[in-house]
């Protein structure tokens, strides 16, 4: 289980995601390299989606009632998996989940990895934090798939990536349950699309302490 906390940027600053690392922020302590981001990819198709997504991402983590239609969902799931994939690809991480060719079909298809869910939920204070594990699914004591999920707070928006790859050995489609809560009150899916329109915020929100804690996010594959 990693984590990694990052501080409130400034108003101008929408997105930090892709050029927190080269802030002095963190390099007085360390140094972190992204091994899957060059400057060439920062400058064009990272930020080309970013700034498609300024008018969706910005209602929502401003707390602003949106309904997202299929190009809305689209648009922000490809920015929720995109953090993901960069965040996997930090050097400290031992083992990267997403395979080359993920990053590539992301890149130049905007074609998501098969097996990834996504939703989108509503945190009732402000925050700016992201985190992530991976994990493996078992049928029948067997490992057959292995699972990736990363939680991304953005001011009241919440965004969490599921993706689930299933090994040589599966014979059928493996079904990931997540541990017992109140998902479908605090989490609207919204990838793969399933409705034309998904109403934001959902009818619970998170809270950072509770029952409906945040850290129930984070811990809510962990078995």
């Amino acid at each position: 289980l990693f984590f990694l906390m990052i501080r409130r940027p400034p108003r101008s600053t929408l997105f930090p995601y892709t050029t927190l690392f080269r802030s002095p922020y963190f390099t007085d302590s360390r140094q972190i390299k992204i091994k899957s981001v060059c400057t060439l990819c920062n400058n064009q198709w990272m930020s080309n989606l970013e700034t498609q997504c300024i008018p969706v991402i910005g209602c929502l983590l401003e707390d602003i009632s949106f309904a997202l239609d299929c190009n809305n969902q689209s648009l922000v799931a490809l920015w929720a998996t995109k953090i993901a994939m960069v965040l996997d690809s930090i050097e400290e991480n031992p083992k990267q989940f997403y395979l080359k060719t993920d990053c590539e079909n992301l890149k130049n298809t905007n074609a998501i990895p098969p097996g990834t869910t996504i939703w989108m939920g509503r945190y009732f204070g402000r925050s700016l934090h992201t985190g992530g594990t991976t994990f493996t699914a078992l049928d029948e004591s067997v490992p057959v798939a292995d699972c990736s999920t990363t939680a991304i707070v953005v001011g009241h928006l919440i965004l969490e990536v599921l993706s689930v790859r299933h090994r040589a050995n599966c014979k059928r489609v493996i079904q990931i349950e997540p541990n017992p809560g109140r998902w479908h009150e605090l989490l609207v899916p919204i990838w793969p699309i399933i409705s034309d329109h998904a109403s934001w915020p959902p009818p619970l929100s998170f809270t950072s302490s509770g029952p409906l804690s945040i850290g129930s996010l984070v811990t809510r594959w962990k078995r």
